[in-house]
C-alpha cells in the first residue's frame, strides 16, 4: 500500500503506518471472507465441545507454533464471551459470518464466535499475552 520510489534505490525503508491498511484489513469484506474459510476449515477438523484442539491447529494454521497455556485459556475466553455477546444480539448477527458445511447439532453462536476468533489471528502481526 506504501510502496517506495521505484527509480532510486533504497538501502532500508523506514517503517510506516498506514491507517486505510489497517482499517482495510479490520473491515474488508474479502478478510471476513478469508476468517470464514479459516474457521470452516478448522470446524471440518474439530466439531466437539473441547474447543482446546480447535485453538492449537488455529495456532499453528496461523502462525507456525503451538499456543501457550495462556493463549489457550485467553482464547477460549474469547470464544465463550463472544459467543454469549452474538447470542444477546441474535438480530444483529449477520449470515455472512457463518460459516458453510455446519453440521445442524452444531451451535451456529460458537460458529460465528469461531469466524471472529479466526479475524483476530488473521489480523495478528503476533499475537503477545501480556501478564
Amino acid at each position: 500500500f506504501d510502496l517506495p520510489d521505484m527509480h532510486e534505490s533504497c538501502a532500508r525503508r523506514a517503517e510506516t503506518t498506514v491507517a486505510p491498511q489497517a482499517l482495510m484489513l479490520l473491515n474488508s469484506g474479502m478478510i471476513i471472507r478469508y476468517a470464514r474459510s479459516f474457521a470452516e476449515r478448522l470446524l471440518a477438523d474439530h466439531n466437539s465441545a473441547d474447543l482446546t484442539p480447535l485453538i492449537e491447529q488455529a495456532f499453528v494454521t496461523a502462525f507456525a507454533r503451538k499456543p501457550t497455556q495462556s493463549e489457550i485459556f485467553e482464547s477460549t475466553q474469547f470464544l465463550e464471551q463472544q459467543k454469549t455477546l452474538i447470542s444477546q444480539n441474535k438480530q444483529k448477527q449477520k449470515t455472512d459470518f457463518l460459516p458453510t458445511n455446519l453440521p445442524t447439532e452444531f451451535d451456529q453462536n460458537l460458529a460465528v464466535a469461531i469466524v471472529d476468533f479466526c479475524h483476530i489471528l488473521l489480523n495478528a502481526n503476533e499475537f503477545i499475552y501480556i501478564d
